[in-house]
């Protein structure tokens, strides 16, 4: 083996020798909601959303494992209003989108009263017309304070505001760039958007770069190379 040779397998030893090794390593992040206070939740809906790159997540070399969103809603404490409520003498058969198709002895809440028809709610949260007079109202209740929630365009469900956390689980196709968009569409009442944070946990992989000393030595190489190859010349 020649000299030039010799020198080839040097630099190559160095590189390798002192490349900083790929680590993997767990970390966990957590965003909070953009707002400073309390947001009421009267007539119009709530659109905002989580951005866990402002908390260093990178989806370039975080592979999340696991994402929770916790939120809470609460009751406004002004007096409840009062909703009307019945139930369903005959099945109905919706005619389009707008109607709601339900079924004899169905308990629905009355959210608008246009004539020979009614909007209404039923106990799974749907929503939609049916003939007045396929309703027995039956009386008046507090209103009730519901809300849709959707998770990157995803529905949840209706859920009614308790005043508790809930927790929902976020899978990670919802997180592709780092952003959970998050919209709370009224159903019926008033309440208040209290507070949310989305965590997240992921496994972070480092990229193998050359150390500073690893470069300083293949530097090095590269010149006693360099002097030896017009030498020989």
């Amino acid at each position: 083996m020649n000299c030039r040779a010799h020198w080839c397998i040097a630099i190559l030893a160095m590189i390798v020798g002192h490349l900083q090794v790929a680590e993997a390593g767990p970390v966990v992040f957590t965003n909070h909601d953009p707002f400073a206070a309390p947001v009421y939740i009267g007539s119009a809906d709530l659109h905002y959303r989580h951005d866990i790159t402002d908390n260093g997540y990178d989806p370039a070399i975080d592979n999340l494992t696991s994402a929770t969103l916790a939120m809470r809603l609460i009751d406004d404490d002004d007096d409840p209003a009062i909703a009307s409520y019945g139930s369903m003498m005959f099945d109905f058969e919706g005619a389009d989108d707008e109607e709601l198709t339900i079924h004899e002895g169905e308990k629905v809440y009355v959210l608008r009263d246009v004539g020979e028809w009614l909007f209404v709610l039923d106990g799974s949260g749907r929503r939609g017309f049916v003939p007045a007079s396929y309703v027995e109202q039956v009386g008046s209740v507090p209103e009730p304070e519901l809300y849709e929630l959707s998770l990157d365009g995803v529905g949840q469900g209706v859920c009614e505001v308790v005043g508790v956390w809930r927790h929902y689980s976020i899978p990670a196709s919802y997180l592709t760039d780092g952003i959970l968009r998050i919209n709370i569409n009224r159903v019926f009442g008033d309440f208040v958007f209290d507070d949310a944070y989305l965590t997240v946990a992921a496994e972070r992989t480092v990229p193998a770069v050359p150390l500073p000393s690893s470069l300083l030595l293949v530097a090095s190489g590269l010149v006693g190379y360099t002097r030896l190859n017009r030498k020989l010349r």
